[in-house]
């Protein structure tokens, strides 16, 4: 995929479709559901977040699109899954509250597709989804100086995104193991 799909466009697609959802939250869903089940209907995803009245809308494509994003970048060998946040010159606490937007979706999504509980988990994603749980209600996070947290955040970040594509490989064997079997 060359082009993310960016935060702004989704959030403009989410208030003309009356959704209050955030556009973090949005995509965390998308991945939660996706990482425990890659045949995860995209209508299901999104009866999930907005009215049946608003499912012809045309501010769906975009949605759409996002949709499909997400899938294509769990199942990229590449590992090139882009988490969708605000822009990085968006003031810090607004971008550390979309990551707990995000990870709150996730959760979430992951609960939908039938995620129950976590102790049944490969030991590697039942601890990163004890951090995400964790890193969703955190309440505010500590901002030492702005170095370091712009430092922390990028950490966070990167730990969620390599941690999600985990999370989905070790539920979603990938098509290579079932090829080998």
């Amino acid at each position: 995929m060359s082009k993310f799909i960016e935060y702004n466009d989704i959030q403009s697609s989410l208030s003309a479709l009356n959704c209050h959802v955030s556009p973090a939250e949005t995509q965390g869903i998308a991945c939660g559901m996706l990482a425990v089940n890659t045949a995860i209907d995209k209508n299901t995803w999104l009866k999930e977040l907005i009215d049946d009245e608003y499912l012809d809308s045309p501010d769906l494509e975009l949605l759409s699109a996002l949709f499909e994003q997400s899938l294509a970048q769990l199942n990229d060998s590449n590992l090139g899954l882009h988490l969708l946040l605000p822009a990085d010159d968006t003031e810090l606490p607004k971008r550390l509250a979309a990551i707990q937007e995000w990870t709150q979706g996730l959760l979430y999504g992951a609960a939908l597709a039938g995620l129950k509980e976590f102790t049944k988990l490969p030991d590697d994603s039942r601890e990163f989804l004890q951090d995400v749980s964790q890193i969703s209600n955190s309440g505010e996070f500590d901002l030492e100086t702005d170095e370091e947290a712009e430092q922390s955040y990028y950490e966070i970040v990167e730990y969620l995104r390599i941690g999600t594509l985990l999370l989905s490989e070790e539920l979603q064997p990938s098509k290579l193991d079932t090829a080998i079997h």
